[in-house]
């Protein structure tokens, strides 16, 4: 069957009030609403603000209330620091948002939990671990810098819709798109609109529509009290401690795991004081359907933790759970993904764009954000909306193989 159509450039198709307001504002020579709607505020937010900087008229559409969750991001002061040089944050914004730091995280791969260790695998029979300086260190709270950066974004003239949830979109190669945002708002009518609505975008899965991803990377977790404080001081990334796991039918998977402590390093708050720490335990496979599920995931996640922390025991009575953390994400060899579309371009998870650390989110937009945000203008500037053009935004990136190599 045909996929279901969120865009189209069809003018027998798509909401005929979008098409009516394209038109009507190219006979009366009325300028379109904006240069550049965003759709998802999260993180669109962050690229929003960095455009409308440009001098571009920017809007940000968000279906509910622009708001971070309260589970920590967790970034480099590196690239905290580069958005302040594009003036996307302020040194200030950081003081606020970050609640946590610590000196620095572990690598490691090894094939049982020996901590710590000497040499490598011919030495010790287990493996190798290192420390990595100021990588991931910063814990900061989503709420607090999108609440900042949103409200600077609407000084500097942006304009954020919340409660507008994006129904469809029709574009015209030569007049502009248009943004069908229900039956009682009238449509907004964009010279270019970005996609920033992660990797479950509308926009997104009619493109890849009836493609199966070429891997999944599954992710199970949580934030919870409980842990020793005095050596809750160092976080984890990249980390193994297990060999392959046997599944049976359901394959083989490794398991990786992340940790990062919470409520250290800022704030009067000193290290060695905070027993809470968020943990995650991730493995990619391949999207067959015999893999196995969350649940599965989350079962071992809960029966491994006292292995990859020892000072818990007992799970159900050693650890106060705040949240538990559960997700999918499909990846594709052929990401970013290239425009079908003039005038659309995906951003951040929405493109397929990695991070082999992070993997998608804050991290994964941020790193990409000058250079987005740069071509972005160029293209603004010198009208190449066509969807070759934009593609050429969004060129494949060498260092994505880099995230594959755990996923073969």
């Amino acid at each position: 069957p045909p996929p279901p159509q969120f865009v189209t450039d069809d003018g027998a198709s798509g909401n005929p009030r979008c098409w009516e307001k394209l038109r009507k504002q190219a006979v009366d020579s009325t300028p379109l609403d904006y240069d550049v709607t965003i759709c998802g505020g999260t993180l669109g937010i962050f690229i929003a603000m960095a455009l409308q900087l440009k001098g571009h008229n920017v809007a940000v559409l968000e279906a509910g209330k622009l708001r971070g969750r309260e589970q920590e991001w967790n970034i480099s002061m590196k690239e905290l620091l580069e958005l302040v040089e594009l003036g996307v944050l302020t040194e200030e914004d950081i003081d606020m948002a970050v609640k946590t730091e610590f000196p620095a995280c572990r690598a490691g791969f090894k094939n049982s939990e020996v901590t710590p260790l000497e040499g490598g695998y011919f030495d010790n029979g287990v493996g190798y671990e290192c420390i990595t300086p100021n990588v991931l260190n910063l814990g900061i709270s989503p709420s607090v810098l999108i609440e900042n950066v949103s409200e600077r974004f609407k000084a500097a003239g942006g304009v954020i819709f919340e409660g507008t949830p994006l129904k469809g979109i029709v574009v015209s190669e030569s007049l502009g798109a248009a943004l069908d945002v229900g039956e009682e708002k009238d449509p907004i009518t964009s010279r270019l609109v970005l996609d920033c609505m992660g990797n479950a975008s509308p926009i997104s899965r009619q493109q890849r529509y009836g493609k199966q991803p070429d891997g999944i990377c599954a992710v199970v977790g949580s934030c919870a009290g409980g842990f020793d404080a005095e050596s809750n001081l160092l976080g984890d990334i990249i980390y193994t401690n297990s060999e392959i796991q046997d599944k049976g039918p359901n394959g083989q998977l490794q398991y990786f795991w992340e940790a990062f402590p919470v409520g250290i390093g800022r704030n009067g708050m000193e290290p060695g004081t905070s027993d809470v720490k968020t943990t995650y335990m991730f493995t990619y496979m391949d999207a067959s359907e015999g893999r196995p599920s969350l649940s599965t995931l989350m079962d071992d996640y809960w029966k491994q933790l006292p292995i990859y922390q020892p000072s818990i025991t007992d799970v159900e009575t050693d650890l106060d759970v705040k949240r538990v953390l559960f997700a999918y994400f499909p990846t594709y060899k052929d990401s970013p993904l290239q425009p079908e579309y003039s005038r659309i371009l995906a951003v951040g998870d929405a493109s397929g764009i990695q991070s082999p650390l992070s993997f998608g989110g804050f991290g994964a937009l941020t790193r990409h954000l000058e250079r987005i945000s740069g071509a972005i203008t160029e293209a603004l500037e010198s009208d190449l909306l066509h969807k070759d053009d934009l593609g050429e935004i969004n060129a494949y990136t060498p260092n994505l193989s880099a995230a594959w190599m755990f996923q073969k």
